[in-house]
């Protein structure tokens, strides 16, 4: 995709809460840059696959099936911390197969985000808990970091609204209904699936057989050929 500009405009924290408050606005884009990375407000210049998880009105159950370093865990970590913002009494819950992975995605990922935020003082204070697998916020909302390579009995136990996947091509499929009962008791019942597909025979195969299977379609800058990234049209070439 073709480089656009990164310059964020400021953002009137008051204005968007109105417009938020009116329902004017359904989807987190406009405040996107609350949040900074590496030191710039935040933005989808590069990353414009990522946009429909930012929505407000989102499908129960979503899957992205991506290619490495293409920013997957970086704008799940975005969309939660401005989820659980905005949301008071809202319970999250993140899964990584193993205990290395969701600390990355606990101190990398989501840590910064909330720490560089325009609103950190908002989110969190010292009373509050912040620790590698349990954030809590302000607001009385929380987030638990967990992993599920071996066993899932762990995560047993925690009531949560919304479960956010990453890797999940490592997760054993059987684990998937057993995390999922963690959401029987919430009105919302989101999740969020994130990972990279490695052969035809895991979990990320099963799950994305299951759902609509909708293919980002890339336009060649020179030749304008729309590419579909399937082993059907224009992957393998």
């Amino acid at each position: 995709m073709p480089k656009t500009d990164t310059t964020a405009a400021p953002v009137d924290i008051d204005k968007v809460a109105e417009l938020y408050r009116t329902g004017k606005i359904r989807s987190f884009i406009p405040v996107l840059p609350m949040l900074a990375l590496k030191g710039a407000p935040y933005t989808l210049a590069d990353h414009a696959p990522f946009e429909p998880i930012y929505r407000l009105d989102l499908p129960r159950r979503l899957l992205y099936k991506c290619g490495r370093q293409v920013a997957k865990t970086t704008n799940m970590a975005a969309q939660a911390v401005l989820q659980i913002g905005t949301h008071p009494h809202f319970s999250m819950l993140f899964v990584a197969p193993r205990y290395e992975q969701i600390r990355r995605v606990s101190a990398n990922y989501v840590k910064p985000f909330i720490e560089q935020s325009m609103i950190a003082n908002l989110l969190q204070n010292k009373r509050v808990e912040n620790s590698v697998l349990q954030k809590s916020f302000l607001n009385d909302s929380r987030m638990y970091f967990s992993f599920a390579f071996i066993d899932v009995d762990r995560i047993r136990g925690l009531s949560v609204d919304c479960v956010n996947y990453d890797e999940i091509q490592d997760i054993d499929i059987d684990f998937v209904p057993i995390i999922r009962e963690c959401m029987s008791a919430s009105r919302f019942a989101l999740e969020r699936r994130f990972g990279t597909p490695k052969t035809l025979d895991n979990t990320i195969q099963v799950l994305w057989e299951q759902c609509s299977q909708a293919e980002w379609v890339i336009k060649c800058t020179a030749c304008g050929l729309d590419n579909i990234p399937s082993a059907d049209y224009h992957l393998v070439k």
